[in-house]
């Protein structure tokens, strides 16, 4: 639920902001949309990893 206020936070963010060229709104839209659906899938289903487990798993050997 906490991802997605940052989302909506994240959204208002981006429209406040100066006017972008079509490149960057495209990019913006494909990296929200693709983060929006790995939270959603992380908050139902139990075995999706949490964002921070995926980088625990894959920096995990940095500590």
């Amino acid at each position: 639920m906490i991802a997605l206020a940052f989302f909506a936070i994240g959204l208002l963010e981006w429209f406040r902001t100066n006017p972008k060229p079509p490149g960057d709104t495209a990019k913006f839209w494909v990296l929200f949309s693709v983060l929006g659906c790995w939270n959603v899938l992380a908050s139902v289903f139990t075995w999706w990893p949490q964002p921070n487990q995926l980088a625990h798993l894959l920096l995990g050997w940095l500590e």
